[in-house]
């Protein structure tokens, strides 16, 4: 059983570099996810602040339009668009106004047609046609909320301590001793010994206080050290005092789920 628990050893580190890996691979697209989401929900603030603080304060007047741009474009499937661009003349307090540009435009418009336009008092020359933008600013801020949300959910499902570091004998003796009851019981399919796979203890404690569950794993065993435990048994996990993440499944000192605490 020495090489066996050699090889069951050797793969435990493997997978503690390959966890570390994830992690951080992990770590990067949450900083990806929520940096795009972030800068998403400023454009989105801004640009909808921006625009209503205009409309509180803007002044509508009749335009006529002066002249109509078309712009055709492609986008990424080769679908054509057109945007019309007006420019337009109006008169504020006397004054003509020429040639303005106010934007985009809807279609069916006509060089010469008349259109409300509104005028920002303090600038004359500032004009804009009035749409009701409020959905798609919405839509867009909801787009931006999920991504900023995408690193919540990656991170939010019950988290494990990792694996298991240091000596189980070391950590017995300076580990913080506790009983925590038995999750489940996960067999290892990825490796195959005499015809028979190893099983994982998983054990759970609920932090009440930081609404969280952590998991602790087991190293590696077959099923005859596991053949008395079931779930809701408690085992003795010992976490380091300063680094939770470091911590012994101690599978020797079970204490059957049906037997009092202490007996």
């Amino acid at each position: 059983m020495s090489f066996l628990n050699k090889i069951i050893e050797a793969n435990d580190e493997i997978t503690g570099v390959v966890n570390k890996v994830v992690f951080i691979i992990k770590c990067g697209l949450a900083g990806v996810f929520f940096s795009v989401g972030l800068t998403f929900l400023i454009i989105v603030v801004r640009s909808w602040s921006s625009e209503t603080q205009f409309m509180k304060e803007a002044i509508p007047v009749t335009a006529v339009i002066d002249e109509i741009n078309k712009e055709t474009w492609e986008d990424s499937d080769r679908d054509v668009h057109v945007t019309y661009y007006a420019f337009v003349n109006y008169t504020v307090d006397g004054v003509n106004y020429e040639h303005i540009d106010i934007g985009a435009v809807t279609s069916g418009y006509y060089e010469g047609d008349e259109i409300e336009v509104f005028y920002d008092p303090d600038n004359h020359e500032d004009a804009r046609v009035y749409y009701d933008t409020n959905s798609g600013y919405i839509i867009f801020l909801v787009f931006s909320l999920v991504f900023m949300a995408v690193p919540v959910l990656m991170f939010a499902a019950p988290k494990g301590r990792g694996i298991r570091q240091g000596g189980g004998n070391r950590l017995k003796r300076i580990g913080e001793c506790r009983y925590l009851p038995v999750k489940r019981i996960e067999v290892d399919y990825n490796i195959v010994i005499k015809d028979e796979h190893p099983h994982w203890v998983i054990c759970e404690e609920v932090n009440t206080l930081e609404n969280t569950i952590y998991l602790y794993r087991s190293d590696r065993v077959f099923s005859e050290e596991v053949y008395d435990i079931k779930a809701g048994d408690k085992v003795a996990v010992y976490i380091h005092p300063k680094n939770p993440d470091k911590y012994f499944v101690d599978l020797n000192d079970v204490m059957p789920a049906d037997r009092p605490y202490g007996i």
